[in-house]
């Protein structure tokens, strides 16, 4: 009997499907264990090297490594530690903290989530949506001596640095407005001209609020003197969000800043007439999965929306939605951290489920994967990408194509499998197959392939998975699996088959 070939490969280029149900032999995997795509096929997804003595990682999401424009930090989740990145390898000295308030009374920071920082050199701030950690120079400036702050009067979930401001959003408002700020209204609402009852009015969860260029601690941690005049200037002001609930991130893109929240996203452009402030304008009406669900750096971010899709928007505002709801979902209600190797252009999408099992996917420019390593954070230091994380225990590359069927719908036997690879362990096949519409697919079990590269599977069925398994993801190149079949049925046919017709 006439044998006919498939060659699959571009679904190792493409790694994961997109969408649960796509078009018949669609070119994605539906599973891709510990390996990443890229244009040349899968390779090994571990990548991210460790820069301490040993391994730093305590409970999921913490710590997280931060490397800022004077000062690498490792926040864990109830302590700050500097960063001594001199040796090899590095080390930690952590940092007494005193209180925002009472700056000669030590105090504690309070557990929260992921951290975020908004980056001034000698100062930042260091937010987990619970407390504010505050490295604050002015001590300095004057001879004495530097000390880090920290705030829990003012709970904050999100905040950046932007042309020498600081970006803060997500509010509790018990927490925001002293009865200071109500002379502060009076004042301001006076001069207008329609009548404004700000009595019931705070600086709410979907409140977005700049401080002045150079001085982040104004109208935010202390209410300023003159506010009136730091309003009319833009060195302070507010902007709520159109849609309701708090606002989870901040972050440069471009001239632009994103924010990112509960139950939408906009885009906030600084101008200049009529006055100068800030504008806004809407990009979507669902929001963001949690504080961690964004990552990305000035050209592109990408994010989890609160259904599960992945997201990438780019700079010039390209809004695209990638999808891969089917494995992204269980992120939704747990803590996310998305990292970004900006050489590489990945995304290390990293998690918990709430069975507190790992998720680790890796977004290339190819598609979507998984790693082994469960990735807090990372950066990057003189070309080398260096972070915290937790190890899987597994060591198996599973790459398991969509469906095919051959464009041929009847019995087909699928007799030998090849397959091109550069590794040094052993590589097993197996035909997974169903015959019928409920897509509850068989595998009779794996298949050893030779050192010529192929294995004998004869399975005759009406589609297939094709599977590769590798027995270990290191120095890991798949490039192409060849599948051999025959057709077995002769039902369908009155003349060509389709699969003789294109030889």
């Amino acid at each position: 009997m006439r044998e006919y070939t498939l060659e699959i490969r571009e679904a190792f280029t493409k790694g994961l499907r997109p969408e649960s149900k796509m078009r018949h032999g669609a070119p994605f995997l539906t599973t891709c264990d510990y390996a990443k795509p890229t244009q040349h096929g899968l390779w090994s997804s571990y990548a991210v090297e460790e820069a301490f003595a040993a391994s730093e990682f305590d409970d999921w999401p913490f710590p997280q490594l931060f490397r800022g424009s004077e000062f690498t930090l490792l926040m864990d989740e109830t302590v700050i530690s500097t960063v001594d990145e001199s040796g090899d390898p590095w080390t930690l000295t952590p940092i007494t903290t005193y209180c925002l308030r009472a700056d000669d009374v030590t105090d504690e920071i309070e557990a929260g989530g992921v951290w975020k920082m908004i980056d001034f050199g000698p100062t930042f701030i260091m937010l987990n949506g619970v407390c504010s950690v505050i490295r604050d120079n002015r001590y300095a400036m004057v001879g004495g001596s530097t000390k880090v702050l920290i705030d829990t009067a003012v709970p904050i979930q999100a905040g950046c640095a932007f042309r020498g401001r600081a970006i803060f959003g997500g509010f509790d408002p018990a927490g925001v407005w002293p009865d200071a700020w109500d002379t502060i209204f009076d004042t301001w609402l006076s001069a207008s001209p329609t009548s404004v009852d700000y009595a019931n009015m705070d600086i709410g969860e979907n409140f977005v609020l700049w401080s002045p260029i150079g001085s982040y601690m104004l109208a935010l941690y202390v209410p300023p003197d003159d506010p009136v005049s730091l309003m009319r200037q833009n060195q302070f002001g507010f902007l709520p969000m159109s849609w309701q609930g708090t606002v989870y991130d901040i972050r440069p893109l471009g001239d632009r800043l994103m924010v990112y929240g509960e139950n939408g996203i906009a885009v906030m452009t600084p101008v200049q007439e009529p006055i100068s402030t800030f504008g806004r304008e809407d990009l979507m009406g669902i929001g963001v999965a949690g504080r961690g669900a964004v990552g990305g750096d000035g050209d592109m971010h990408v994010f989890i929306d609160a259904e599960g899709d992945l997201w990438q928007i780019t700079k010039d505002l390209a809004l695209s939605r990638l999808g891969y709801a089917e494995y992204l979902a269980d992120f939704i209600g747990q803590e996310i951290s998305i990292s970004l190797d900006q050489q590489r252009r990945e995304f290390y999408i990293c998690g918990e489920a709430s069975n507190d099992d790992k998720l680790s996917y890796v977004l290339t420019p190819s598609g979507l994967g998984t790693s082994r390593q469960q990735i807090t954070s990372m950066v990057a230091a003189e070309g080398t990408l260096y972070g915290v994380w937790a190890d899987d225990s597994g060591t198996v590359v599973t790459a398991v194509s969509d469906e095919v069927d051959f464009r041929y719908r009847d019995m087909k036997t699928v007799t030998t499998i090849e397959v091109g690879i550069k590794t040094a362990q052993d590589v097993h096949v197996q035909a997974y197959y169903c015959n019928d519409a409920t897509d509850v697919w068989t595998g009779d079990g794996w298949v050893l392939v030779n050192t010529e590269g192929f294995a004998r599977v004869q399975i005759t069925a009406l589609k297939f998975r094709i599977g590769v398994k590798v027995a270990s993801y290191a120095a890991l190149e798949l490039d192409y699996v060849t599948v051999h079949w025959q057709p077995s049925g002769r039902r369908t046919v009155r003349g060509l088959s389709a699969s003789q017709a294109d030889q």
